[in-house]
């Protein structure tokens, strides 16, 4: 997900583009830190499994809550 987020960022021709995520897997991290000019990442342990391990309330989402979370802030998909 972050890599898709950063290409396609990175098409829409930033001056600078910073990568901050509050956790991911070293080994991720640092081939992301190739693709950014910046990178803000507290935690980044080699022994990462998955990021919901990091958080005490990792509920998963719907699509329709991604909706309307992009709706209440004006970006829906296609505007």
């Amino acid at each position: 997900t972050a890599r898709a987020a950063v290409r396609a960022m990175r098409e829409r021709g930033p001056s600078r583009l910073v990568l901050a995520v509050p956790v991911g897997a070293a080994e991720t991290v640092r081939a992301l830190e190739a693709e950014v000019d910046d990178a803000v990442v507290p935690a980044a342990p080699w022994e990462f499994r998955a990021v919901g391990q990091w958080y005490r309330d990792f509920d998963q989402l719907t699509d329709e809550d991604v909706t309307a979370w992009l709706e209440r802030a004006g970006r829906a998909p296609g505007a």
